[in-house]
């Protein structure tokens, strides 16, 4: 029983491998062909050129800032820290990661600090703990595989910058709240900003919430004008509690979102979904222990697998236009492409080799099965949330 959960365990770690060396493709030429391509048509179209570099200057902007530069700091020591201790060389995974922690969550990080953000502390944590736990776990099934563990440590401290992101985001976030609220209001406080920094802080420990706090703290600003701290102590202790409970809406019960129910026709062909991917599965599984090699049947389910992961796919992205309609056809035929040049590079000795796509099949159908394929019939040429940005009224005379 030991060998065999030791076994399933090589397996998985096995199969993290594969899947991160899907996304370094360093022997594929094709892919950085593709790449460039893209990149190429991103600046060929002056809409798209324009609304590219018009990135550059709020950059600026927010590097400008205390927080800004703080999590400029704390993200490029993180950098510096994985290219230095890290046991790969670097590879395009880590170049992937490195631009999505930069760019995303860079912008993401500073919007969250503001009042107005809809995230909470805990979904920024989340979204910048996401490629950090990522990388480690590549770096760890990788020691697994080659049985080495030299670099361990440096990949467990690799994951204090969470915590020292939180902590960071927590204090720039009250900062920020903080400084703009009594820039806002300072006209009408008659005591320094530490002072009443004291009463934001009991006001906010009563409120829960910065939003409610705005709302509560606000309207005692405005009742209890040019006041001394002692006094607006006083007064808060005893009306705070009463201006919350006016401030307070009456609580509506949250109309649950209606979950979209597959018709008949899709339940059908999911049956044949299922069966296709149980064909593909037994197939492998023959291969894998009987050295039954793989006949038409095999090939004529592996290709109606495809056809339904491509329809998957589709339904990944909520896609409003047609336009946009088009972009994520081709990215996912590509990506599909890819996914098939790769498979076709493993030696298909172990079982995760020779079924690699099956998981990958089975998780994105799980994924969507409940979500609508776009009707490119029904969808308007040009939104405007599209691929590019793009201004909808700029074509729509073209």
């Amino acid at each position: 029983m030991i060998n065999f959960f030791e076994y399933i365990f090589k397996g998985f770690l096995h199969y993290i491998n594969l899947i991160f060396g899907l996304l370094d493709f360093k022997d594929l030429g094709f892919m950085w062909i593709i790449i460039i391509g893209i990149i190429i048509a991103f600046f060929v179209s002056k809409d798209v050129r324009k609304n590219v570099l018009g990135l550059f200057h709020p950059s600026l902007n927010v590097i400008k800032t205390l927080p800004g530069f703080l999590f400029l700091i704390l993200f490029l020591g993180y950098y510096i820290y994985i290219a230095i201790f890290f046991e790969e060389k670097i590879t395009f995974i880590v170049l992937i990661l490195s631009i999505y922690l930069f760019v995303q969550d860079f912008f993401k990080t500073n919007l969250n600090l503001l009042l107005e953000s809809e995230n909470s502390i805990f979904d920024s944590i989340k979204d910048i703990s996401f490629p950090v736990i990522l990388l480690c776990i590549q770096q760890i099934s990788t020691m697994f595989e080659n049985g080495t563990f030299n670099n361990l440590n440096y990949v467990l401290l690799s994951l204090l910058i969470i915590p020292i992101y939180s902590i960071l985001f927590f204090a720039m976030k009250h900062y920020c709240i903080y400084t703009d609220f009594y820039a806002r209001y300072k006209k009408y406080i008659d005591i320094d900003d530490y002072s009443f920094f004291k009463i934001f802080n009991d006001s906010l420990i009563e409120c829960g919430t910065y939003k409610e706090n705005e709302k509560v703290l606000s309207k005692f600003i405005m009742d209890n004008r040019k006041k001394s701290y002692e006094e607006m102590k006083v007064k808060l202790n005893q009306d705070i509690r009463k201006i919350i409970s006016s401030e307070k809406k009456p609580i509506r019960k949250k109309e649950k979102n209606a979950k979209y129910k597959p018709s008949k026709l899709f339940i059908i062909f999911n049956y044949i979904w299922i069966f296709n991917i149980v064909s593909v599965l037994v197939s492998v599984l023959f291969k894998r222990y009987l050295n039954t090699p793989f006949d038409f049947w095999y090939y004529w389910s592996y290709g109606i697998l495809l056809i339904y992961f491509w329809y998957d796919l589709m339904k990944l992205k909520r896609i409003e236009n047609q336009y946009d309609f088009v972009i994520y056809m081709f990215i996912y035929i590509i990506l599909i492409v890819f996914l098939l040049l790769y498979n076709h590079s493993l030696t298909t000795f172990r079982l995760t080799e020779l079924g690699f796509l099956i998981p990958i099949f089975i998780v994105i159908r799980l994924c969507t099965y409940y979500k609508k394929f776009p009707n490119l019939l029904t969808l308007p040429f040009l939104s405007k949330n599209n691929f590019f940005g793009l201004k909808p009224e700029d074509y729509k005379n073209k």
